[in-house]
C-alpha cells in the first residue's frame, strides 16, 4: 500500500477524507481511467516515446493497458488547490 492509501484508511477511521497537504482542506476521492493506451508518468526532461506502450526505462508505468476491459487509478482532488495525488499502487 502507498501511504496516500494508508493514510487515507487512518483518517477514515477518524471520518476524514484524504487531507491537502498544501491548503489542509479535505480532498474528494475519485479515479482516473485508462483505455487503449498505458498511462505512464514521464520526467520533465526526457522526451516520451513516438510509439504507443513502448515505455522508456525513466517512465512509470502508472496503469497498463487493457484492450478490453479499463483500468482505474486511484486519486484524491482537492478543488481549491487544483492538484491530485496519485496512489501508484492503487490501479483497480
Amino acid at each position: 500500500l502507498c501511504w496516500a492509501k494508508l493514510f487515507s484508511i487512518f483518517l477514515k477511521k477518524k471520518g476524514i477524507n484524504m487531507i491537502c497537504p498544501y491548503c489542509k482542506l479535505e480532498m474528494k476521492k475519485g479515479y482516473i481511467y485508462n483505455g487503449r493506451d498505458d498511462l505512464r508518468w514521464t520526467p520533465e526532461d526526457i522526451q516520451p516515446s513516438l510509439f504507443i506502450n513502448f515505455n522508456k526505462n525513466n517512465e512509470i508505468i502508472l496503469s497498463k493497458s487493457k484492450y478490453i476491459f479499463r483500468n482505474k487509478i486511484l486519486t484524491y482532488r482537492c478543488s481549491k488547490c487544483k492538484i491530485l495525488i496519485i496512489c501508484e499502487n492503487s490501479v483497480v
